[in-house]
């Protein structure tokens, strides 16, 4: 599984396209995992999150919901433009509390992941992914995808 992992790492912080080497690992573990028998997961009876946990999850929507309206307006004012780069001075300007230290540390805070991460849901639904980071400068790169 360690191949799967640094080929996940490769694609999920937005570096690198797989060679054919790497399209056929990920295939070969597909098949395998569509072999394996189905686990079952617990019944939604079984698991409640709780009271801090679902704050938590609505205070981290809010927080990032002043920057997706701000790349909202950025879709329509810009339409001639597919990226945008902005500092990151500038997007916490927007916020209501700054950036936590991992998105000045980190390029995978910048991940376009839609699942786990609320300030990737915030450009994602805006319309914009993040192309590129560039932690020393403090800037990162939007790229359009769709047309509004």
């Amino acid at each position: 599984m360690k191949p799967v992992d640094d080929i996940r790492n490769q694609l999920a912080h937005f570096r690198k396209r797989l060679d054919a080497v790497e399209q056929d690992t990920l295939e070969q573990v597909r098949t395998w995992l569509a072999t394996r028998p189905e686990l079952n997961p617990p019944h939604a009876s079984q698991v409640h999150p709780t009271s801090a946990q679902v704050s938590s999850a609505k205070a981290s929507k809010e927080m990032y919901a002043t920057l997706q309206n701000w790349l909202k307006t950025q879709a329509i004012e810009e339409r001639k433009l597919s990226d945008i780069q902005v500092a990151f001075q500038d997007i916490e300007a927007l916020l209501p509390e700054p950036l936590p230290s991992t998105a000045h540390e980190h390029e995978s805070w910048w991940s376009n992941d839609y699942l786990s991460h609320p300030q990737s849901r915030a450009w994602l639904r805006a319309g914009w992914r993040v192309r590129d980071v560039n932690l020393a400068a403090g800037e990162v790169t939007f790229q359009r995808t769709n047309a509004l």
